[in-house]
């Protein structure tokens, strides 16, 4: 497990809980600095729930079609500055464009265990979704997951669900019980030759299935890559308070740290197409019809009293507004305005297309 779990991640985990959401990392807790994606398995009864529930948390839906069962949130954590990553599944399935499926995710649910204030998987349902990530989705045994395969290897069964799927498909000579042996051994080359050996065989036996699913998943793919701007959420955010050259940097920050794509401009020109194509909209000038979804007071105080009164006189009876104190540190301010536009951003999701 990761001691520095951000604060964002342990909400998410709380909000899951309090709600009694059926779910589970399926997958050991990454190196935050690295940016992995955090793994969740999540009961299908409750899914539609967690989207809510991540939603209010503030974590944002990322539309993608060609992913089977797996869909993905990011969210912002403040503390650290970092963007944590969602990839939530309802099903286990792995494999060439995720067709060797299995009914294992109810297995594992009801037997996951409580550790360091998350559920995770029983260590012998943890051991064959990770080693079957690694055999069948990457073919290639990761450095990363080696030692806690070995350290797994030891309290797993081949009468496991996910053993018995294997070995369903599986030559003789890399069935599980002999996958079991050379991961207690170590034997990570072997398990790589096994690798290649056990998706060919798959995609011999099912030819039309693992043809139908690629292409499938490759059209899903292509159609997301056109209409996810369509899907994705747009929002506007109005800065005011600042000069030229400060809009400037907010704005220039603001394209490179959020993870969707980001556009200044005039609302009262072109701002609302680039917001109707999804994007986070920055308005370098106030406008007060259309209404933002944000607008944000920059309060420095060496502004003369009347011309801030001035400002925030006009911002009264927006839609929603915010201070912000632009006499910090300028990381500082970053950290608080990528704060305040996607915690706004999030609510803003709930009932859209997208959530």
């Amino acid at each position: 497990m990761c001691i520095s779990r951000p604060v964002a991640l342990d909400s998410v985990f709380q909000a899951l809980d309090s709600n009694d959401v059926c779910w589970c990392l399926l997958r050991p807790e990454p190196s935050h600095e690295k940016g992995d994606d955090v793994d969740l398995l999540v009961a299908a009864s409750d899914l539609r729930r967690v989207h809510q529930l991540l939603n209010a948390v503030g974590f944002a839906r990322i539309p993608a079609w060609g992913h089977a069962s797996h869909v993905f949130f990011v969210g912002y954590d403040a503390p650290s500055d970092r963007w944590v990553h969602l990839d939530i599944v309802s099903e286990l399935a792995f494999g060439p464009s995720f067709t060797v499926k299995t009914a294992a995710a109810g297995h594992c649910l009801r037997r996951r265990e409580r550790t360091e204030g998350a559920w995770t998987l029983h260590p012998d349902d943890g051991f064959w979704t990770l080693l079957l990530h690694n055999l069948l989705d990457k073919q290639a045994l990761q450095a990363k997951h080696r030692d806690r395969l070995r350290s797994l290897a030891g309290s797993a069964s081949t009468d496991n669900p996910l053993a018995r799927e294997l070995d369903g498909f599986a030559a003789p000579e890399s069935r599980a019980a002999r996958l079991l042996d050379c991961a207690r051994a170590g034997d990570w080359q072997q398990l790589e030759v096994f690798a290649a050996g056990l998706v060919s065989t798959w995609i011999g036996r099912h030819r039309l299935k693992a043809a139908s699913a690629f292409v499938e998943m490759r059209l899903a793919r292509k159609m997301s890559h056109l209409f996810s701007p369509l899907l994705r959420h747009g929002f506007s955010v109005a800065l005011i308070g600042l000069d030229t050259a400060d809009k400037t940097t907010i704005a220039t920050s603001l394209e490179a740290s959020l993870p969707v794509p980001v556009r200044r401009t005039d609302l009262r020109v072109v701002g609302w197409i680039y917001q109707s194509a999804g994007r986070i909209v920055i308005l370098d000038r106030f406008a007060v019809r259309p209404k933002p979804d944000l607008t944000l007071l920059f309060d420095s105080p060496p502004e003369p009293l009347h011309e801030r009164r001035t400002e925030e006189a006009r911002t009264r009876g927006l839609r929603r507004s915010a201070v912000v104190d632009a006499s910090r540190d300028p990381n500082v301010v970053r950290r608080d305005v990528l704060a305040l536009i996607w915690s706004a951003y999030c609510r803003d999701q709930r009932g859209s297309p997208a959530s």
